[in-house]
């Protein structure tokens, strides 16, 4: 093997040596930013499970509803409870309470005013809940002469709306089906009387009853969703379990909001009672639950066994849970890389976690590159070549960060959900109470997105296909600069490379065709702007090759044959 031979192949073991390892530091740089769990529009489950020590949790919560004689709301709070034992000693506590106390099976807690009705009359085991309780003829006329020797000028309003006609989804009270209506005034009238609402829906209630009792229209309808969202919860609640939920109502939307959520799904009102007593603030919770909807409640199924501090953690974070690619899932634990120390840095220094995850996936995709890079034959050396050589530095930077944009869309998905956000603009409506079939409405469906997920995926492969052309482009004029050969040689090289130059006119122009096609055919839901971007970028790409690179190159390689 000649000296010549000895060296080119001492460089190639070299190259792929340097190559190899700096692409193998790149993907186990990759992983490591991958185990930071952090996320722009979404909270890992790792974050809440990393907050502190919860002070306040499921079991502690019960345990002491129990001791307290309470036990309506450690009824909502078992079935959250993971633990089957702690599950049965809880329920055989309830059990021995209500052989004590038999009237709390139906008060579920203190209740001044409800308990002496429960103790008068024999209810109903199976059906402790207030609508059964409340609905028998016998019952409600017990419980109308008692409001009806109230003080409380509030509580006379209320049951005078009784005799309103114009109700849309009730019957009126002096209608033969008019027992669930004079029911919600009455169980309405006992919270007043209870003095159990809060009084910024104290307010609000009292005007629209004082309103529809003048024929205000609109009035009564807002009281008449009010009514529709009580009679969802009384289907469901004890008394004192109704008394902690209308306590944490600041308006009537927060009713509305919450009995159409339970309408969806039953397991929402557990949750809702579980996250109410652990919050610091239950508008915090309200907030957090309408900016998100569905999701919102995906994420408290999550942080509710964790504690009080997931919790909060979760509502800090304002963000859905993060759900991560099932690829990803199916790994070793051992290469997910889950530390608690970076669990517990994600969650105390969100931004800065969220700063270091991105750098590290920037770093690893020019890693990546670069080892890439030395694996191809030999690098240019000559000194009019020092500009490309440079610009291919360069592109690897950009190389990284594009790498890290991929890898960031790839394993959070929910980043490019662009929706409107219609927090601050909630239009509650009856029909969310009270469900009906709108699948035909148009009014009924979610708001169109800014820019769909779709097209931003196809606007970044667009980009990245051309940004490969580009630089393939570049590499072959600087193939051709390194020719051991004449000027006029150079220049045919030049002429017969043109349509290569070109290629990233084709790709955009074939790239845009396609996606119209896919359009059309309803293969794709993407904008148009994704079509045409084909183009653009294909026009950009090579306009910069043309203008900025071959034509110095074609212009330098003419002067030097004339020289």
């Amino acid at each position: 093997m000649s000296r010549t031979s000895q060296r080119k192949f001492s460089h190639f073991i070299k190259s792929l040596v340097i190559g190899s390892l700096l692409i193998g530091v790149g993907c186990s740089t990759i992983f490591l930013g991958l185990s930071i769990p952090s996320h722009f529009r979404s909270v890992s489950p790792t974050v809440l499970k990393a907050a502190k020590e919860s002070p306040i949790t499921l079991n502690s919560i019960a345990s002491n509803s129990i001791e307290e004689g309470r036990p309506a709301l450690a009824t909502h709070l078992i079935p959250l409870i993971e633990n089957e034992e702690v599950q049965a000693e809880l329920l055989l506590a309830i059990d021995d309470l209500y052989k004590d106390f038999p009237y709390l099976l139906w008060t579920g807690g203190p209740a001044t005013f409800y308990e002496p009705f429960v103790q008068q009359f024999k209810l109903d085991r199976e059906r402790p809940q207030l609508m059964p309780t409340l609905l028998p003829d016998s019952h409600r006329e017990w419980l109308l002469g008692y409001l009806e020797q109230s003080p409380n000028k509030r509580v006379q309003l209320i049951l005078e709306t009784g005799q309103l006609s114009n109700y849309q989804l009730f019957l009126p009270v002096y209608s033969n089906a008019g027992q669930p209506l004079e029911a919600i005034l009455i169980l309405v009238a006992l919270a007043e009387q209870s003095q159990i609402f809060n009084d910024s829906f104290r307010e609000e209630l009292n005007q629209n009853v004082t309103l529809a009792l003048e024929g205000d229209s609109q009035a009564l309808k807002r009281l008449e969703g009010t009514y529709a969202g009580f009679l969802t919860l009384a289907n469901r609640t004890r008394f004192h379990g109704f008394s902690r939920i209308v306590d944490k109502l600041q308006s009537s939307e927060d009713l509305l909001f919450l009995s159409s959520a339970v309408q969806k799904n039953e397991d929402s009102l557990n949750l809702f009672f579980a996250a109410s007593e652990m919050v610091d603030d239950p508008q915090d919770l309200f907030r957090y639950l309408k900016s998100l909807d569905e999701k919102s409640w995906e994420g408290l199924e999550v942080a509710v066994p964790l504690g009080s501090s997931a919790v909060n953690t979760l509502i800090r974070f304002d963000r859905p849970l993060y759900t991560a690619p099932i690829a990803w899932q199916k790994l070793p634990p051992i290469l997910r890389w889950e530390f608690e120390t970076i669990n517990q840095f994600a969650e105390r220094l969100p931004n800065m976690a969220l700063l270091l995850k991105a750098l590290l996936l920037g770093i690893a995709g020019s890693l990546i590159l670069t080892g890439l890079f030395s694996l191809l034959p030999a690098r240019p050396t000559a000194s009019g070549s020092r500009r490309i050589h440079h610009l291919l530095q360069a592109d690897k930077i950009v190389g990284g960060i594009v790498t890290m944009i991929l890898l960031w869309v790839l394993f959070e998905p929910s980043l490019l959900d662009f929706k409107q956000n219609e927090e601050g603009s909630l239009n509650l409506n009856l029909a969310q109470v009270l469900p009906t079939d709108n699948t035909n409405n148009p009014e009924s469906q979610s708001s169109e997105t800014m820019i769909d997920q779709v097209t931003i995926l196809i606007l970044l492969f667009f980009f990245v296909t051309q940004l490969m052309v580009f630089i393939y482009g570049l590499i072959r004029i600087n193939e051709i600069r390194r020719q051991p050969v004449s000027a006029s040689t150079k220049l045919k090289l030049l002429d017969n490379e043109d349509h290569l130059f070109d290629l990233g006119l084709y790709i955009g122009l074939g790239g845009t065709v396609t996606s119209l096609i896919l359009i059309v055919l309803n293969f794709v839901d993407a904008s148009l702007m994704a079509a045409y971007a084909s183009t653009l970028f294909g026009i950009i790409f090579v306009a910069v090759l043309k203008i900025g690179f071959l034509r110095p190159f074609r212009r330098k390689v003419i002067l030097s044959e004339n020289s």
